[in-house]
C-alpha cells in the first residue's frame, strides 16, 4: 500500500520540509534567537561570545494578536438543544484551551490543526477524543480545481516504541503507516520509503461524513505570517545591535591602556582600583598613558529605538507596546491608537470563522443534532480594549437613542450564556420591583381604609335622600 500510494511520500515529504521553518519560528517566538552577522568575517570575530542577550520582541507581536482571539463559545439560539449540547461538549472537551493553542499556533507558524473523532476506550466503548495537534505534526491537502475542498489530510508522529508513524484521512477511509525501524526518542526517519502499512490497521472506512481533521489558516494565498522575513530580520537587527552594546559596554567599563615609554613597565593589570608605578624615562621625556575607546552607548539604544519603531510599522503592533509613555490615553484615544492592530485580528477571526463553524457543526453531528453551518455564531471577546468608563457611556447613548438593553450588550460581544442571564436578571428585577409595588399599594390601601375606618361617616340630614 505504502508504494502503490504515492500521497505517503507527497505527506511525508511536506510535513518534513515546513517542520525545520515551524522549529525555528516557536525558537523565536520563545526567545532562542541565533545571532546573526553582516558578514562572514564578523561571525568569525565574534564565534567566542560567551553570553548571547536578545530583547525578544516578536513575542510581543505575536501576543498582542494572539491576547485579542479569544473563542468564548457558539451562538445557536435558533436551536435550544443544538445550544445546550454544544455548551456540553465546550466544557467536558476543554474546547476553549485547544482554541487557544490554535490560534498561537496560526499566530506563529500560519496554521492549526483539531483532530476531532469517536475512538474506542478501554472497555470498548466509544467516546469522543478532541485534541489539538502541533502544525509541525500534521497537513491538509486541498484540491487543485477546488483550492477550498479538502482533498486528505496527513499526521506524521513518533509512537512510545520510537517508530514512526504516518496516518492519513481521506473522505472514505482512513489509512496508517509505520516505519521499518526505530529511531531516537524526538527523531523521525528521513525517507518515505522506510513506511510499511500497519500490520492489524492498515485501513479501516471513516465513519464520518468528513474528514475529521479542521485546518485554520492566517491567510490561504499569501501564506503570509506575523512573524514574516521583514519581522524576522528586524529582531536579528534589533539582538546584533543589543550584543554589540554589550560588547562595547565592556571597552567602556574597562578602557584599554596604551603606555608609551622607553622604560618597559612590564605586563600591568587593567583592573579597577589596580595602581601603577611606571619608572621614569632616561632621556627626560615624559611618560604617556594614553586610554582607547569609552565611547557612549546612547548611538546604539537610538538605533535599537529606530528599529523596533520599524517592527512596530511592519506588523501593526501599537507603538505603546514597545515604549513607554508619559500618561494614560483617554478612551477614544487608545482606540485611536489600536485601530490597525484591531483591523487586523478583526481579519483573522474573520478568516477563522468558517473553520469554527464546521468544526462545531460536525461535532454536532457526532451527538446527532443536525443544524445549518450558518446557524452557528462563533461568539469571540470583544477586540477593541475599551476603558469601563467608555463601555458605560455606550451603553447609556444607545438606551437614550432607543436601542434596547439586549441588543447593545449584544452589540458589545456579550455571549449567549451572558444574555440569558441578562434577561433572566431583568426579568426578576422586574418582578421584584412590581411585588414592591404591589406591596406600596397595598400599603397605602389599608392606610386608606383604616383611616375611612376612623372618620365619621354620617351624612348630613340636608343631605339624605
Amino acid at each position: 500500500m505504502a508504494e502503490n500510494n504515492p500521497d505517503v511520500k507527497l505527506a511525508f515529504d511536506t510535513i518534513l520540509a515546513k517542520r525545520a521553518l515551524y522549529n525555528e519560528l516557536y525558537k523565536y517566538y520563545i526567545g532562542f534567537h541565533p545571532l546573526k552577522y553582516s558578514t562572514a568575517k564578523l561571525r568569525e570575530v565574534f564565534q567566542k561570545l560567551d553570553v548571547f542577550f536578545a530583547e525578544n520582541w516578536l513575542s510581543v507581536v505575536i501576543d498582542s494578536v494572539i491576547d485579542r482571539i479569544i473563542l468564548k463559545g457558539f451562538d445557536i439560539s435558533e436551536n435550544a438543544n443544538a445550544q445546550t449540547a454544544i455548551e456540553d461538549l465546550i466544557k467536558n472537551h476543554n474546547i476553549l484551551l485547544a482554541a487557544e493553542d490554535v490560534h498561537e499556533s496560526a499566530t506563529i507558524t500560519g496554521e492549526g490543526f483539531i483532530i476531532a473523532m469517536k475512538v474506542k476506550d478501554d472497555e470498548d466503548n466509544e467516546e469522543l477524543d478532541i485534541y489539538f495537534n502541533d502544525p509541525r505534526m500534521c497537513h491538509m491537502f486541498y484540491e487543485q480545481d477546488q483550492p477550498n475542498k479538502k482533498r486528505f489530510a496527513a499526521k506524521l508522529w513518533q509512537d512510545g516504541n520510537r517508530y514512526t508513524r504516518l496516518d492519513l484521512y481521506y473522505f472514505d477511509r482512513f489509512e496508517h503507516y509505520i516505519s521499518n525501524k526505530q529511531t531516537k526518542m524526538g527523531e523521525l526517519i528521513t525517507n518515505a520509503k522506510s513506511f510499511l502499512p500497519l500490520a492489524d490497521n492498515p485501513e479501516e472506512d471513516n465513519p464520518f461524513d468528513a474528514i475529521p481533521v479542521f485546518h485554520w489558516m492566517s491567510s490561504r494565498t499569501t501564506k503570509k505570517r506575523d512573524m514574516g522575513p521583514s519581522e524576522v530580520s528586524m529582531q536579528d537587527a534589533i539582538n546584533k545591535l543589543m550584543n554589540d552594546m554589550m560588547v562595547a559596554s565592556d571597552f567602556s567599563t574597562y578602557r584599554q591602556r596604551v603606555i608609551i615609554s622607553k622604560a618597559d613597565p612590564g605586563n600591568m593589570a587593567n583592573d579597577p582600583g589596580t595602581n601603577w608605578w611606571i619608572p621614569q624615562p632616561t632621556d627626560g621625556n615624559p611618560t604617556q598613558v594614553l586610554e582607547l575607546g569609552g565611547g557612549g552607548l546612547e548611538h546604539y539604544l537610538t538605533a535599537i529605538d529606530k528599529l523596533a519603531t520599524a517592527l512596530a510599522i511592519i506588523s501593526r503592533t501599537p507603538k505603546h507596546y514597545f515604549f513607554m509613555q508619559g500618561g494614560d490615553p483617554s478612551g477614544e484615544a487608545l482606540i485611536a491608537l489600536e485601530a490597525p492592530l484591531t483591523k487586523k485580528v478583526k481579519k483573522r477571526i474573520g478568516r477563522y470563522t468558517p473553520e469554527w463553524q464546521a468544526f462545531a457543526q460536525f461535532l454536532l453531528e457526532l451527538e446527532g443534532i443536525e443544524v445549518e453551518r450558518n446557524q452557528i455564531t462563533p461568539q469571540f471577546e470583544p477586540v477593541e480594549t475599551i476603558q469601563p468608563k467608555t463601555q458605560a457611556e455606550i451603553t447609556k447613548l444607545d438606551r437614550e437613542g432607543g436601542v434596547p438593553l439586549t441588543t447593545s450588550k449584544r452589540r458589545q460581544g456579550w455571549s449567549t450564556t451572558e444574555m440569558s442571564q441578562l434577561k433572566d436578571d431583568l426579568t426578576k428585577e422586574k418582578q421584584e420591583q412590581s411585588g414592591l409595588a404591589q406591596d406600596a399599594l397595598d400599603k397605602l390601601r389599608t392606610e386608606d381604609a383604616r383611616n375611612n375606618t376612623g372618620t365619621n361617616t354620617q351624612v348630613p340630614p340636608g343631605n339624605r335622600s
